[in-house]
């Protein structure tokens, strides 16, 4: 560390070089008393910064961090049927195929219930509670739920019941007793589409129902029922 003399004699030599170099040129910036300590004790020669906005705290954690504005939400594909072309495809679905009674069951849970159609795979006779016209849906993410449903659609399920099964195996069969399986959604679809035009030209699937019959209920009583 150098010693108070040293850093006198120091300071002297600077403060010298500097008013030497304001007298030969005169486009550099002007050095103060405090730059020349500072050049003096080998410190860098900037002056202060201007002290940083303060950033703002995001409202949900109080945590600084980079502010942004709320996105625009993105206008989203309906995917909903009007009640013209939701009566041609239960026309078409009840009098065309090889099993019609069949199809008319699935497309009227769908509509009623507004489930996935993996919910509709899983339905099994043990899920159906009459005394109140209750389903219980088993959905994806574990959103399991009791559903409410018609009396008309609750008699056609314990009706549909009698094709085989245990209470504890699937409910929706083919009059042989085997279990459906999603390649009969694909023949549902296929077939409709040859009748119903605007099926095969806007791919309608059972997706659709489901899009249809929220739509539905929020329009009429709310986001919170839907």
């Amino acid at each position: 560390m150098a010693s108070p003399a040293a850093r006198r004699t120091n300071f002297t030599r600077v403060e010298a070089a500097c008013r030497g170099r304001e007298t030969t040129c005169n486009d550099s910036p002007q050095l103060t008393r405090w730059s020349i300590r500072k050049r003096a004790h080998g410190e860098r020669d900037t002056l202060p910064l201007p002290p940083r906005p303060r950033r703002r705290l995001h409202l949900c954690c109080g945590k600084p961090g980079r502010h942004r504005e709320p996105a625009t939400p993105r206008a989203q594909p309906t995917n909903t049927l009007s009640g013209s072309q939701l009566e041609q495809i239960n026309r078409a679905v009840a009098t065309t195929g090889n099993d019609p009674d069949l199809d008319a069951l699935i497309i009227r849970l769908h509509v009623e219930t507004a489930c996935r159609r993996g919910g509709a795979l899983a339905l099994r006779p043990r899920d159906l509670d009459p005394v109140n016209c209750l389903i219980w849906l088993r959905e994806k993410d574990q959103s399991d739920m009791w559903q409410p449903v018609s009396p008309t659609l609750m008699r056609a399920l314990l009706a549909h019941g009698h094709r085989g099964g245990t209470p504890d195996q699937r409910l929706l069969r083919y009059r042989n007793g085997q279990p459906i399986t999603r390649r009969r959604y694909e023949y549902i679809w296929t077939r409709v589409g040859k009748h119903v035009p605007c099926v095969a030209t806007l791919q309608v699937t059972a997706h659709w129902l489901r899009h249809t019959t929220l739509t539905w209920v929020e329009r009429n009583f709310g986001f919170a029922v839907a």
